[in-house]
Formats: C-alpha cells, sequence, structure tokens
C-alpha cells in the first residue's frame, strides 16, 4: 500500500470519528430481555466504531467484517479483543446470532457505488438471511420528496461564495450534474467538505439508494422496525448555515432498528 493509500485511509477514519455518537443510537434502544452480547460491524474499517463502544459497553463480544484486508489488519491492532475478517461466512460461523445485532453504518451507499448488482444482492441476502436478531442501519438518504428544482437563492449562493474551490465544484457538476436541480444541491453540500480525499468522495453516490426504496427492500414477514429517523446531521446543517448561510431543510440521513420477529 503507498503513502498516498495510507493517507487516504486515515482521513477516512478521522472523518468517521468525528459522527461516532450519532452511529451507535441503536445501542440504548436493544432490548434487555433479548440478551444481546455480540456486536457485528458489516463494513467495520479501521475498528474505530467497535473501539468506540468497548469504551462505554465492554460487555459485548465484538466481530467486524470488511472486504479490505488492511482495515481488517487496522482493526484488529487497535481491537484485540474483537475477532475481524473478510471472510463472512468464516465469522458468522462463530456467532450466535439470536444473541447478536448486526450494524451497518455508512455503508450502504458505498456498496451502491462499488458493487455490482449481483454483488448487492448478496449483500442484503447476508443482511436479512443470516437470523441477526437486531439489525441496525445508519447512512445518507434522501427521500423522493428532495427530488425537485433547487431554491435560486441557495444555488447563488454556493455558486458565488469565494470561499469554494470552484475547480471541485466543476468536477462535481460534471459527475453528478446541475446543481439547478436540488438532488444535486443537498448532494454537494453533503460533500463538499471532504477536500483531502475528494477524488474518492466525488464517485460516491450517497444518494444511490432513496429511502422509499431502502424501505421496500425490508422483509416485513421477517423484521419488524423497532425505531427510526429521517433526519439531517446537526453539525451538517450548522456548517452549511455557517458556509453558505442556506438552512438545510433536507433530511439527508436515515436511521433504522430492526428485530426480528419471534
Amino acid at each position: 500500500m503507498t503513502q498516498i493509500d495510507n493517507e487516504i485511509l486515515i482521513d477516512y477514519n478521522k472523518g468517521m470519528s468525528k459522527s461516532i455518537l450519532d452511529k451507535i443510537f441503536f445501542i440504548d434502544k436493544l432490548d434487555k430481555e433479548d440478551n444481546i452480547n455480540t456486536l457485528v460491524d458489516f463494513g467495520c474499517a479501521d475498528g474505530t466504531l467497535i473501539s468506540k463502544i468497548n469504551a462505554l459497553f465492554n460487555d459485548f463480544k465484538f466481530y467486524g467484517y470488511d472486504i479490505n484486508a488492511k482495515m481488517i489488519e487496522l482493526a484488529q491492532q487497535k481491537c484485540e479483543y474483537g475477532k475481524f475478517s473478510d471472510d463472512w461466512n468464516e465469522l458468522i460461523n462463530d456467532i450466535n446470532v439470536d444473541c447478536s445485532v448486526l450494524n451497518i453504518s455508512s455503508v450502504l451507499h458505498e456498496i451502491y457505488t462499488y458493487c455490482s448488482k449481483a454483488e448487492i444482492a448478496d449483500f442484503w441476502n447476508k443482511v436479512f438471511n443470516s437470523g441477526f436478531k437486531y439489525i441496525s442501519i445508519r447512512d445518507l438518504m434522501i427521500s423522493n420528496s428532495t427530488i425537485h428544482s433547487s431554491d435560486i437563492n441557495n444555488l447563488l449562493k454556493i455558486i458565488n461564495n469565494p470561499k469554494i474551490d470552484k475547480n471541485l465544484l466543476q468536477s462535481f457538476t460534471s459527475r453528478w450534474g446541475s446543481l439547478y436541480q436540488n438532488e444535486n444541491l443537498v448532494h454537494y453540500l453533503c460533500k463538499y467538505r471532504y477536500v483531502s480525499n475528494w477524488e474518492r468522495e466525488n464517485e460516491e453516490n450517497y444518494f444511490a439508494l432513496k429511502l422509499e426504496q431502502f424501505l421496500q427492500k425490508i422483509p416485513i414477514d421477517k423484521y419488524e422496525i423497532v425505531w427510526y429517523n429521517h433526519y439531517t446531521l446537526s453539525y451538517l446543517k450548522q456548517k452549511v448555515k455557517s458556509d453558505f448561510d442556506i438552512d438545510l431543510t433536507d433530511n439527508t440521513h436515515m436511521k433504522i432498528l430492526l428485530r426480528k420477529k419471534d
């Protein structure tokens, strides 16, 4: 792995750490009577989330899955008490799913960006057919109501802002389309801060899966919704207001906790 690759990994994991409290929303919503003692982090990266949860709730058994071997190596170094693997079957065979919560945080948009249709189908098969008692999902996600023409005043506040990098803005619109479309404008506002790893972030489709599409994925014969929230990160709202004087009113994130039916 090159020096540049390592720097990208460091930036990625630092950025992930900032939203850690939002990522562990599900912990206090697990029914104590279900005796959940195992947490499986799907797309565990360098183990940052697991390390943060362990610092607060160290009575879990921790498992992490990631297809990136370098991330697995970093995670095992950071969390010696956990088990990490890039082999899903190996990991799942060591777990009692009836006492486990599967956590999927900031992973959906990457899967829909980089994976084939067959790989996406395999992902959902792993999620819903492995038998986990709980499934926690958090990611960037807009609803179809976000798809309309942009507020022209918001558009002007972006394109006439002297502080933004016009080259990055141009690369964004070249990749995703005009900011005259509100979906693209909101997409840009979720993305513009990631300057240090812009090339990678700009390729990722944050909104590849709309809320309505996601909800249709849930097998209601197997799982019920315990808790759900469609919202915008407070930090993101504040940052956009500070940088552009724009009130971000569209919901950009989704959190949901599913429980397997008895």
